[in-house]
Formats: C-alpha cells, structure tokens, sequence
C-alpha cells in the first residue's frame, strides 16, 4: 500500500512505529543516531517547481566533500544544553526518529530537502508528538559566509514551558543517511508578535553534512510560485501549488495555502523554496502560519536583519510600515502591543491589541473607516526570563509613540 503525502509517495512501511532507539553512531560521537543500513546516495530528482537540475545542484554541493572524521564530545555542550539533555532523557527514547529515518529513505522521488530542514523537538512533545521545523541557510556577512538555522518564534511561546520550544534545544538532522540528535541553541530572538523568526546557532560539527539554503535577495512577487516544506509530528511534508496573494510590508507576506485546516501543524519554520534570475534553488521564505486558505511567511532576506542584530547584541532593525507608510524601525526583537487610533482632536477613535500577530488587515481597516489623523503604539520587547534563561519573556514594554500620519512626525510619550 502507498500513502501520498503532498505528491511524495511514501511506501506503508515508512509508516510503521518504531518505539526502539539504538545507541550513537561511531560517526558522531555525542549525538544519538537512529538504526538501520546506510543507504545508496543518489542525486535527488525533482521534475517540477522547482526544476530538476536545480534541486541536484542545490543536494550535491557540500555533500560529496564530507568525510567521516565526523566527530565531537559532550565535554563541549554547554551546562544548559546538559541539563536538558539529561531532563529529557525519558522523552528522548519515545521519539520515533526511526520512523523517519525510514520513511525518508523510502521516498521515491526524493523532493523533500532532508540535508536543509530539521525538526525542532519540545521537552515534551505531549501526546500527539507535537515538534516544529527549522531551516538551514547560509550568507555572508562582512565577506565571511556564516551558516544559521531559523525556527518560528512562536514556537518558543506556544503551549507552556514544556510543549514549547526552549532556549537549548534538540533536533533532528538528516546526517549520512539517518536523523541524529543534535543540540542547538537560539541565539537571536525575533518577536512572535511581528517577523516571528528567530536565529539558531548550529554545531559547526554538521555543517559539511547539510545543505543549507542561500537566501533569495528580493522577496516573492505577487502570483510567484514556490513550493514549502515541514515537520508534521513523525511526517515528512510538502505544500506544492502554493504562490503569493500580497505583501503585508516589506518582509511579510500571504500566501495560498492549498491545504486542509489544521493539516500542517508543525510546519512553521520550514522552508518556502524558490528558484532565482539565474535559475538556482534559493531560500525565498519561512513558513510562520495558515489560516483557513491563506499562509503567513517571512521573505528571506529579514533574516539577514537577524544575523546583523546577533553581531551587535541585539541591534538589528526592522521597518514598521503601516498602509504603505514608514512608521519608525523596530529592532528584531520589538513588536506594537497595542494601537489606538486618534483623529486631529486627538480623540481615541479605536484602540487594537495585538494578541498574537500584527495585523496589517485590521489596522488598514481602521484606517479606512475612521478619519484617523494619528496613532499611538505602544512597543514592547520579547527576552529571555531572568529566573530561567532557558524560557521566553514575552512582554516587556519599552516605550510609547504617537505618529501623526499627515506630518509624519513621530513623537515619544510619556506614561
């Protein structure tokens, strides 16, 4: 019998739960590898969107180069790491990496990333297994090429301490053939509330093992396919026939999202894969959402903005743009809690929270409905907690703005 799974055919077999876990590789020493022959590699074929010859030169390129002088310790794992590691043992030997390992070996047509994805694992996953996906990529910064992995932000909030993300973390990496268990860490965090991606630091151990994406310089234009890979609990996902409605600003957009409701849970953080000018295989976003019909996801190039704020402590900065306006920069880690709406009197015409993510459709709305002359927002700040380093702090205000938006004179005020 054979499942689809997008358009990837996936034999039964890849289905079976495998509760067992074997012991590290030889290879790797430290990470914890699932069991099973090595397989024959083979050069990934793709026969569409996007192109064959792309997707080979996009998994060929590091891969051949490798050796298997493969080798760390976890005398080199930070004391937080180790303290996760060890808080989750019991988690760890429930996981279903086998079942992976499986089901990536067996897929024919070999059109999921499996060297430029990996899966992003709570302390508990609950349940229903619940984790999230990550992308790998690369850029140059000051001339020095530099490799990141990327998650969503709000995997780092979503369902309490234990079902969320944390500040050290485990993943699942296709190296050699299985997934091994490698620990990362988010280095810069962006706010849930607005981009939603934040910055993981990788061992540089496994970079001659992955392929990570370069990143897509402009953002997708309107109607511009792209196909979007992720994580779905113990499967192995894509989205095809998926392109962009609108950008909301320049470094968020919607998407179609060709899929049943609630059908790509864990996707988050993967990849939205597309093909530049010159016809190579790029990082043209990160997935970070879906409602109903439409998808929510950053463009690639707002990652850049990350690496630049993880070099200077957090100094990295992002435009707010409201209705095609140039509200003021935000860094990385800031985002509008709140929002009222003020004609010339300077009377409050409407206020709008922000629970989870800045809607541009709400404010525009607003906008359009009210003889709005100025707004107030007030920005706030996600950290780390100061009792548990390893836990987010979601709301932390920093300041209020009054913008007026005939003027544009942006104004400070005081509580």
């Amino acid at each position: 019998m054979i499942f689809l799974l997008g358009t990837v055919a996936i034999p039964a077999s890849a289905q079976i739960h495998h509760p067992a876990r074997t012991h590290a590789s030889s290879k790797a020493p430290g990470y914890r590898r699932s069991s099973g022959k090595k397989r024959q590699k083979s050069k990934p074929k793709r026969s569409s969107q996007p192109s064959a010859a792309a997707r080979s030169s996009h998994n060929a390129s590091t891969h051949t180069s490798a050796t298997s002088d493969f080798r760390t310790s976890t005398s080199s794992l930070s004391v937080s790491y180790t303290e996760n590691r060890r808080a989750s043992e019991q988690f760890r030997r429930s996981m279903k990496i086998d079942r992976l390992t499986r089901q990536a070996r067996t897929t024919t047509s070999q059109r999921i990333p499996l060297r430029s994805i990996f899966r992003a694992r709570p302390k508990d996953p609950g349940a229903l297994n619940e984790s999230f996906s990550g992308t790998f990529f690369k850029t140059t910064y000051q001339g020095k090429e530099e490799v990141f992995g990327v998650i969503a932000s709000h995997a780092l909030t979503e369902g309490g301490a234990d079902f969320s993300l944390q500040r050290f973390f485990l993943a699942d990496v296709y190296i050699d053939g299985s997934f091994v268990e490698v620990p990362m860490e988010v280095v810069q965090l962006g706010a849930p509330g607005m981009a939603d991606v934040s910055l993981v630091k990788i061992p540089e151990e496994i970079i001659p093992f992955i392929d990570p994406y370069p990143l897509m310089s402009e953002p997708l234009e309107s109607n511009e396919p792209f196909v979007s890979f992720g994580f779905v609990g113990d499967e192995l996902k894509q989205v095809e026939n998926r392109y962009v409605l609108n950008h909301r600003s320049s470094y968020s957009m919607r998407t179609m999202m060709p899929t049943e409701p609630g059908s790509y849970v864990g996707g988050c953080g993967g990849p939205l894969e597309g093909v530049d000018a010159n016809g190579e295989l790029v990082l043209a976003g990160i997935h970070t959402g879906s409602s109903g019909k439409v998808g929510y996801a950053t463009s690639a190039h707002f990652l850049n903005m990350l690496v630049e704020a993880y070099h200077h402590h957090g100094e990295g900065y992002f435009p707010l743009e409201i209705n095609g306006q140039h509200i003021m920069d935000l860094r990385v880690d800031e985002y509008v809690s709140d929002i009222a709406f003020l004609d010339r009197k300077g009377k409050v015409l409407a206020t709008h929270q922000i629970a989870e993510k800045f809607s541009y459709t709400a404010v525009n709305q607003v906008l359009q409905e009210h003889p709005v002359r100025a707004i107030e927002l007030t920005i706030a700040r996600v950290s780390w907690q100061e009792r548990n380093p390893n836990l987010l702090q979601l709301y932390t205000k920093v300041r209020r703005v009054s913008y007026d938006l005939r003027s544009g004179e942006l104004t400070e005020l005081r509580d």
